[in-house]
């Protein structure tokens, strides 16, 4: 059994997010297929977290697929980029803010932002500053009217 996140999915650890077709061609390249089993049999199942149901499938040795008619003749997604509808609320929820909780982020937002840049121009400066040593400064590089 294989699962990773989609693209945009988030979660902690999800450092290549990628739709499930990205997965097959990549495990189809050591020999092994796609098994797209679980999903539609779990997919209205709400026991279950919607990331494991969206996000999991079975890779099986190609050349042992044979071997295992149960597993392709169990129902699959007809789409391999599907997002499960309780994700997809999740998602609307959290983008579906008011005028007030902008305004309570906003504070935060601006003085870590203003942070930011502080550091930044902090480290453009030190660094101006670096770069004029005493060897590159010396009596004869200064200019006298």
């Amino acid at each position: 059994m294989f699962s990773a996140a989609v693209p945009l999915q988030g979660g902690v650890h999800h450092v290549n997010e990628q739709w499930p077709d990205y997965w097959a061609a990549l495990f189809a390249k050591f020999g092994y297929s796609m098994v797209d089993a679980l999903r539609a049999t779990f997919w209205n199942n709400r026991e279950i977290d919607w990331w494991y149901v969206q996000n999991a499938f079975l890779f099986v040795q190609s050349s042992s697929l044979a071997n295992y008619p149960a597993l392709t003749s169990q129902p699959s997604m007809a789409e391999l980029r599907v997002v499960h509808p309780r994700h997809y609320l999740e998602k609307a929820r959290r983008a579906n803010i008011g005028l007030a909780e902008v305004l309570k982020m906003f504070a935060p937002l601006a003085r870590d932002a203003f942070a930011r840049r502080a550091r930044a121009l902090g480290a453009t400066i030190g660094n101006a500053f670096a770069k004029r040593t005493p060897e590159t400064t010396t009596a004869s590089s200064v200019k006298h009217d």
